[in-house]
């Protein structure tokens, strides 16, 4: 299994039933949101099957913030998360987790207004969706296993520099972690 660089490595994740409805619980949705879950469930399936993996880092835990990696805006987005996750998972702060990263083209659209823009980068996608596979998967010992292997020191470093960047320039852009399992 490649674990080199920030290179396209699919998860091959399968979804958890359990996890999603430990989710709708804490989220209180109503049958509307849960009917449109179910609706998206083919695309988050596949999202969380043959998205990228990348690196994410727990970096507050009330409210449960998390920096998620993207190595195609060479930058991060950061997602907040109902609290309950902390216990659920025995989350700490500055843990590294992992993402399964899915890209949507820039074709004539312009870029989501919480990506950091860099001058030297030439920009193919116009916005991320990130799903934490630890939330919503199956297979918790597997999904910390990639983690594990994907979590080389240089990864860690640009993961955490991002971070930092991010955090300066962009400090008051926060995405709904499971806003994409209804609106995907």
């Amino acid at each position: 299994m490649e674990t080199e660089g920030f290179g396209y490595l699919p998860g091959r994740f399968s979804l958890s039933k359990e996890k999603i409805n430990k989710i709708i619980d804490i989220l209180q949705l109503d049958k509307k949101a849960i009917k449109q879950i179910k609706k998206n469930k083919k695309k988050v399936l596949n999202a969380v099957k043959t998205g990228d993996t990348q690196l994410a880092k727990v970096i507050s835990l009330n409210p449960l913030l998390i920096s998620c990696y993207s190595d195609e805006f060479e930058s991060v987005l950061i997602y907040k998360y109902p609290t309950e996750l902390v216990e659920i998972y025995k989350l700490s702060e500055g843990q590294i987790l992992l993402t399964s990263n899915m890209y949507w083209p820039k074709e004539s659209f312009a870029l989501e207004g919480d990506i950091l823009v860099k001058s030297d980068l030439r920009y193919n996608w116009r916005d991320a969706i990130t799903f934490i596979p630890l939330f919503l998967c199956e297979n918790d010992e597997y999904i910390l296993e990639l983690t594990n292997k994907r979590s080389k020191k240089e990864m860690v470093d640009l993961l955490e520099a991002a971070t930092l960047e991010y955090l300066e320039k962009m400090p008051n852009h926060i995405r709904d972690g499971f806003k994409s399992l209804i609106y995907f």
